[in-house]
């Protein structure tokens, strides 16, 4: 996935327009600006409009950040799973609410599907106007992986996710994110005496000791 603020949206065929009364994208064509008034004069929070080429999803503007994020998952849920490029133009503010809730109800687990190739969306870029900056949008995806691996983890069946694969997809983690991780075994949670970890382990499905393990993460933030 990737966020774009520096694209060029105008020959973007699926767009998603945010607006109120009082705010909205500033460099909408005539006829955009017209079908979102009209839009604006009903009351439905998101109404999607198709010509020959190009489909436009409105979206009604609300300084609450949930009904953003909402409006963001159900538009993701209105797109068509072949598309593969968005535009969103609208207020900073909201914007990035928006973005937020559009990335992730894109979250699918269809690794155990036959067909999951037909199942699985693919959309792998949005475009945003400069009204989120390289950081938000970086920030955006930093959030959108992060709770991605976190759903796949609780997702993961534990015929595959044991405490051994556990620890592999931690470390594996760790090396794409920068933090230091420390994979205990059980010769050495022995030595470090922490018999209640040992004690909880003799309930694994795995059996007791050998394929336990205990990961220690450690973050160090840049003073930059």
């Amino acid at each position: 996935m990737n966020i774009n603020n520096s694209a060029d949206f105008s020959k973007c065929k699926e767009r998603i327009i945010i607006g109120s009364k009082e705010k909205g994208p500033s460099d909408l064509s005539t006829v955009d600006q017209a079908l979102l008034e009209r839009f604006l004069e009903g009351e439905s929070d998101v109404e999607t409009v198709t010509d020959f080429s190009t489909t436009t999803i409105f979206v009604k503007l609300d300084e609450d950040k949930e009904k953003m994020r909402k409006h963001g998952a159900t538009v993701r849920a209105a797109l068509k799973k072949e598309v593969t490029k968005v535009a969103v133009l609208g207020a900073k503010e909201t914007s990035y609410d928006f973005v937020e809730g559009l990335l992730l109800a894109g979250y699918q687990f269809n690794k155990y599907f036959k067909d999951k190739d037909k199942k699985d969306y693919q959309l792998s870029e949005i475009i945003t106007d400069a009204t989120l900056t390289s950081d938000e949008c970086k920030e955006l995806l930093n959030i959108f992986e992060a709770v991605s691996w976190a759903r796949t983890m609780v997702n993961e069946p534990v015929s595959f996710l044991n405490a051994e694969q556990l620890a592999e997809e931690i470390s594996a983690l760790s090396d794409k994110a920068g933090f230091e991780v420390n994979v205990l075994e059980k010769t050495q949670i022995e030595s470090l005496k922490m018999g209640g970890l040992l004690a909880v382990n003799q309930g694994s499905i795995d059996g007791f000791g050998h394929r336990f393990r205990r990961c220690a993460h450690q973050y160090r933030r840049s003073p930059h």
